[in-house]
């Protein structure tokens, strides 16, 4: 945005990235509870697809650092009184959203130690560990430069040791099973149930 002249050029851009920002929301809005209402009616998630409840990470994260970047750009494109609409959005969204990825983090991190517990082995679903974690990073630290606590900058750091953790063990037993063709051998055919065997009778069978 920096990078536009000012004016409508930058207007444009930033109520268009605002209305991207509605978009994915009520994508996720719409999501959400199919993710929550498979895992309430139907139980665990089969074990090589439990990371993938780190996913639901990504636009929770993604959406607190969107609504703090909107705020930090915003006196430059619009006047006082929207510019300071943008700021207190970006704590009153950030905030709670920012709650709910906790106790999500808690819920997926759960599921994956019972799945761990049940034998669950390396698969390329574990890079789902990564990226989201990262948009956690970026929206706490986007908190905590719009809120001033010290809380949120604690979080960040913490989130970010845990994303630097994540990625050197996914990257090292990716590298591993690529080297030992463990990834990249074919699925192992199913086997398939044999039939039952049906006796036919005739009506001249006792005769």
């Amino acid at each position: 945005m920096p990078y536009l002249p000012a004016g409508q050029a930058r207007e444009t851009l930033l109520f268009g990235c605002f209305a991207l920002f509605g978009l994915s929301l009520l994508a996720t809005l719409v999501m959400l509870p199919v993710v929550f209402a498979r895992l309430v009616t139907r139980g665990p998630l089969p074990l090589a697809l439990t990371p993938t409840l780190f996913l639901v990470l990504g636009p929770l994260g993604q959406s607190t650092t969107a609504v703090g970047t909107f705020a930090e750009v915003a006196p430059a494109v619009v006047s006082a009184p929207d510019s300071r609409g943008f700021a207190v959005l970006a704590v009153l969204y950030g905030v709670p959203v920012m709650g709910f990825a906790l106790l999500w983090l808690c819920l997926a991190t759960a599921h994956v130690m019972r799945a761990r517990r049940h034998g669950m082995g390396f698969a390329m679903t574990w890079w789902a560990f990564t990226f989201p974690v990262g948009t956690c990073v970026t929206g706490a630290e986007a908190l905590a430069r719009h809120t001033g606590l010290v809380a949120y900058e604690a979080l960040a750091t913490g989130l970010y040791v845990v994303l630097v953790a994540a990625w050197a063990v996914v990257a090292a037993l990716t590298v591993r099973g690529l080297l030992s063709g463990e990834l990249l051998a074919a699925p192992r055919p199913v086997p398939v149930a044999p039939r039952p065997a049906t006796a036919r009778t005739t009506s001249g069978a006792g005769r």
